[in-house]
């Protein structure tokens, strides 16, 4: 029997796992705006969820059917507890179906990124520069953290950007490197 669709199956769960250690959605990777990035990470999660059931189910049923060593075979069998554990977390877990899309306000080279919190005092703002890059790509500089104040917004007057919220602020450039 081909050993390669084990291993493809556990570098597919792999990735799926590092992705999942990775707190920013799909890879860290930063294309076109990050409301766009926040809308298909939760895409992205439900495919990751199956992906992973699959992956789990695959080895499952095709660890014992090999004719591996026992200690190869116990390391086998110890990965897919894993993954089932995985999958059970992104099933149950926040991360699976949630769009975090309204969470985040572009206007010019700036982003704002709301965090909520359950306690209103800790609930927050963060202000980002947007540096553009080629092929759609994008950094973000953080510019400043305010306390959350619903309603609030950005907006250019007379060539410089401001945060209008409970108070009004001058937004400085950031830096693209």
């Amino acid at each position: 029997m081909s050993k390669a669709p084990i291993v493809l199956a556990l570098l597919l769960a792999a990735a799926l796992m590092v992705d999942s250690l990775i707190p920013a959605p799909v890879f860290a990777i930063h294309w076109r705006s990050p409301e766009f990035m926040a809308e298909i990470a939760s895409i992205f999660n439900v495919v990751k969820l199956l992906g992973m059931a699959l992956i789990t189910a695959y080895l499952w049923w095709s660890i014992p059917r090999r004719h591996y060593s026992p200690a190869i075979t116990i390391v086998l069998q110890f990965v897919v507890l894993i993954c089932a554990v995985h999958t059970l977390v992104l099933l149950i877990g926040r991360q699976s179906l949630v769009n975090d899309a309204e969470h985040y306000t572009s206007a010019g080279p700036y982003t704002v990124h709301t965090i909520e919190s359950q306690d209103a005092r800790s609930s927050r703002q963060v202000i980002y520069w947007r540096c553009q890059r080629s092929l759609g790509f994008y950094s973000l500089e953080e510019i400043r953290q305010l306390p959350y104040h619903p309603g609030a917004y950005i907006e250019e007057q007379n060539g410089k950007w401001y945060y209008i919220g409970e108070k009004r602020y001058e937004l400085a450039a950031g830096k693209c490197d």
